[in-house]
């Protein structure tokens, strides 16, 4: 391979296995391939939480607080990636029409990235804007909806490899744009409880610009990509009171799904140097198959507010990921 002699490879140990695997991993930009993966992993949340909410039936003007974490197991050629971040969203429910209910979504999250093998870090600045709708036939539920986040990177790493070492910067774009539909069927039990059998399809797409990293000799450019994956969802939601006390009352939700991913598995980018020397390299993996948990309360807050604050948490033999929410809405 000519890319071998340039500087950064002349350094590559030819006589140890393992100590030539580790300055290649350093070498390869696999970050970027790994945050892709991340971006594409997240967009599981937006579509299920807005049918949450036109689920819970509570119409008004909302606002959000969120932090999560999600870590995606490495497989032996990537390594381990993690991300942690908190968001702010807010939107609006409403009816349009007598079986009808739409509403938007819109906010901000600020987020780190973090691979097992690297020197460095990754920053994330994110922008949503969504659109949803419900259309209520009796018990039976019909959901859908829309959403795009603007993702803007800031990646710097850092190369060390047998005495050459090397400081890198870029910074690009990754827009992930959503559609999603689900339906479900409402069962109204004894003493206030309610269950929702639901099955859910989201389809999910990260588009990525080419991006060019500023530094020495390892300096690595990508072509722009495209990854494409869908989710579909089987899972059940329950509700109920815990009781009223002086018109105030007291609320929880909870929901347990198992979720199937379809399509790209992993990110993957064109890396090359500046003079030439292509290479693809993948990052960590989704998760094909995801189980999902997620708990809520909620309490009213004079006439026409409630406060609500709640769980839910993502494992899989590739991933896993909490999250932790509390939110405020002002009914209207």
């Amino acid at each position: 391979m000519r890319f071998l002699h340039r500087p950064a490879f002349r350094r590559v140990p030819r006589t140890d296995d393992a100590q030539a695997r580790r300055a290649f991993d350093q070498l390869s930009g696999e970050e970027h391939a790994s945050a892709g993966a991340l971006l594409l992993s997240q967009s599981r949340s937006l579509g299920e939480d807005a049918f949450a909410r036109l689920h819970d039936g509570h119409t008004g003007a909302w606002v959000k607080a969120v932090g999560s974490r999600i870590y995606l197991d490495g497989d032996g050629t990537a390594a381990g990636a993690d991300a942690s971040g908190t968001g702010l969203m807010f939107g609006a429910d409403g009816p349009a029409g007598d079986d009808v209910r739409i509403g938007f979504v819109a906010g901000v999250g600020q987020g780190s990235i973090d691979t097992d093998r690297s020197v460095g870090s990754i920053d994330v600045d994110s922008y949503y804007l969504g659109l949803h709708g419900a259309s209520q036939m009796g018990p039976l539920s019909l959901k859908a909806g829309l959403a795009y986040s603007r993702n803007q990177l800031e990646i710097r790493r850092e190369v060390a490899v047998d005495g050459f070492t090397d400081q890198l910067d870029a910074a690009y774009d990754a827009d992930l744009t959503q559609v999603y539909a689900e339906a479900s069927y409402a069962l109204s039990l004894r003493n206030g409880l309610s269950l929702s059998p639901y099955a859910g399809l989201t389809h999910a797409i990260l588009s990525t610009e080419a991006f060019a990293e500023e530094g020495g000799a390892a300096a690595l450019t990508s072509d722009a990509s495209t990854e494409k994956a869908s989710f579909a969802t089987l899972g059940l939601r329950a509700s109920g009171d815990l009781g009223q006390d002086e018109g105030r009352d007291l609320g929880w939700t909870a929901a347990a799904s198992w979720q199937h991913a379809f399509g790209d598995q992993a990110a993957t980018r064109r890396m090359s140097l500046a003079d030439g020397g292509a290479f693809v390299v993948s990052g960590a993996s989704i998760g094909r198959n995801t189980a999902a948990l997620s708990v809520g309360l909620s309490m009213a807050v004079g006439e026409s507010g409630r406060l609500g604050m709640g769980y839910r948490g993502q494992v899989s033999g590739d991933m896993s990921a909490n999250s932790l929410t509390a939110d405020f809405t002002m009914r209207f």
